[in-house]
């Protein structure tokens, strides 16, 4: 549980380090309505869900430094 919780701050840090504020509330609100996450991650923030997890670990290991 431990390692899930550390893997969605370091994701939820990464995106507020790399996204604008509005562009995550728009991303929230995506997924409110129902909106998948590939798609929210397409649409909202021009990335692939792969693209997202390359640069998130890619920050994660810098944090780690």
């Amino acid at each position: 549980i431990s390692l899930a919780y550390a893997q969605a701050w370091i994701m939820a840090e990464y995106l507020f380090y790399r996204w604008y504020n509005t562009q995550i509330i728009n991303m929230l609100k995506e997924f409110r309505t129902g909106t998948s996450f590939k798609t929210v991650l397409h649409e909202t923030m021009n990335r692939t869900p792969k693209q997202f997890e390359k640069e998130w670990i890619s920050f994660a290991k810098q944090k780690l430094r």
